[in-house]
Parts: C-alpha cells; sequence; structure tokens
C-alpha cells in the first residue's frame, strides 16, 4: 500500500532498545519531516481531491520527489508504518479505508493503543508539544 522507499526512509535504523512507544514518536517525527501538505490541495481542493482519495496513489509518495499528503493520507501511511514497524497493541479508528479502497476525504485521527496506552494521533494536532506536520516542517519545535 505504501511506497517501499519512503518505508525505509522512515523506518530504517530505529533503534533496537526503544519501547514501542518510542518508535512510534520516531516514526511519527520522520513523516512529518519527509511529507509535505499538498499546497495544491489547499489552493485548489476541488480538483485535486481526487488524487488523494485513490489508495493506490499512496505508492506514489515516496519522501523525496513526492512528497505531497493530506491529513487522511498522511493518516493512512502512518498506521501503515505503524503496522509494519509492529508498535501497536490495538487500532481503534481505521475507517478512513472505504470498501471500495477509497480513502474517505474526511478528518480521522488515528487513534491506537501502544504499550497500554491509548492515543488519538493525526497530522494537524501533535502528539507532544504540538509538533505537527507544519510544524515539524516549517517552526524551531
Amino acid at each position: 500500500m505504501i511506497n517501499k522507499k519512503l518505508e525505509e526512509k522512515i523506518l530504517g535504523n530505529i533503534p533496537n532498545d526503544y519501547s514501542n512507544l518510542e518508535k512510534a514518536l520516531l516514526i511519527y517525527k520522520r513523516l512529518c519531516e519527509t511529507v509535505n501538505y499538498s499546497f495544491d490541495c489547499y489552493i485548489d481542493e476541488k480538483n485535486v481531491l481526487l488524487n488523494f482519495t485513490n489508495k493506490e496513489n499512496l505508492q506514489k509518495i515516496d519522501g523525496d520527489e513526492n512528497k505531497d499528503v493530506v491529513c487522511f493520507t498522511f493518516n493512512a501511511i502512518l498506521i501503515e508504518l505503524f503496522k509494519r514497524a509492529e508498535v501497536l497493541s490495538e487500532i481503534y479508528n481505521s475507517g478512513y479505508i472505504k470498501d471500495d479502497d477509497m480513502i474517505l476525504p474526511k478528518h480521522f485521527p488515528v487513534e491506537v493503543k501502544i504499550d497500554d496506552i491509548d492515543f488519538i494521533i493525526e497530522a494537524t494536532n501533535g502528539i507532544i508539544d504540538h509538533n505537527d506536520l507544519v510544524l515539524s516542517k516549517y517552526s524551531t519545535h
């Protein structure tokens, strides 16, 4: 579902002695630093939104040549990275993928359990000290 190059960039070199929570925080931080919120979607959502709702287009987001995401594609990538890193105890909200493999164009946070603690994680409201997608890239956090 996600680009292998992006997966390797985000999941590579995670220290083995990290707890699942530390791994999840590092994955989130790296993803925020690697991808960008789509300016095209800010400017002309009506004409570009379909590109972001097609699940197959997640393969194109490699973190180098194509970095553009929106909140729901960020969440789809994040949850897949968490699954591959095996950091989750449970996933409560994965309702952003419709039956026809299209991503719902709605703002759903990722609701998970990591190390027996419940978390609500998303691109626009950071999990610790407001380190969300935009602030991680464009501020002094």
